[in-house]
This record gives C-alpha cells, sequence and structure tokens, in this order.
C-alpha cells in the first residue's frame, strides 16, 4: 500500500497538497499547506486536517460546530477528492439541484 500525492493549483498557484494513504481499515486522506511563496514560512508544508475513510462511514481530525471560511474550503478539498477517487462509481454520482419559484422550477439543475 503506497501513499500519493496530489498538487492543488487555484489560479495558477499550488495551494494544497493531498496524500492518500491506503491502509488495512480503509484510507487516511490528509491535506498539507503547500511550500509555496503565499504563505508564511511558518505555514509552508504544515499540515491541516485529515479524513480516514472506512467504509463505514468518515472521520475528521478537526471538528468543531462552527468553521471559518478557509476551513470550509479546505474541508470540502478533502471530501471532493474523496468522491471522485472513490473506487465504488455510485458514490461519484452527483445530485442535481434545481431551483423552485412559486411560477417555475429552473431548467438547468446545479451538479452537487
Amino acid at each position: 500500500m503506497s501513499l500519493r500525492k496530489f498538487h492543488v493549483f487555484e489560479n495558477g498557484l499550488h495551494e494544497y497538497t493531498i496524500t492518500d494513504k491506503p491502509t488495512k481499515n480503509g484510507r487516511v486522506i490528509s491535506l498539507f499547506y503547500s511550500e509555496g511563496e503565499q504563505w508564511t514560512s511558518h505555514t509552508r508544508g504544515e499540515f491541516i486536517m485529515k479524513m480516514k475513510v472506512t467504509g463505514d462511514g468518515v472521520k475528521f481530525s478537526k471538528i468543531t460546530k462552527s468553521l471559518q471560511y478557509d476551513e470550509l474550503h479546505e474541508m470540502r478539498l478533502l471530501m471532493n477528492y474523496e468522491r471522485e477517487t472513490d473506487t465504488n462509481e455510485l458514490n461519484k454520482e452527483k445530485s442535481l439541484v434545481y431551483e423552485i419559484t412559486e411560477n417555475s422550477v429552473s431548467a438547468k439543475p446545479m451538479k452537487l
């Protein structure tokens, strides 16, 4: 079982690194700040959070009652990565969300 690494680019900059480690109990997906100069020197390469995917559920290393927007973004990165790399095709399906008003339903759904 080998560790896989992925670089996350936003606006042309390497912002984050995701590691994906298969274990006997599932997968451990971790998020780190990149070594990019956009981060302060004490932040570069630092661990942010991890997500353990067991097959029976998911556990995050960092759970609070409220999240700052940057923390929400980082959690979404892990969750979206997990969905896209899941080996069960049914788990990759995206939900279609339609806006409903008093008189109509939107023709073009959002894919979530």
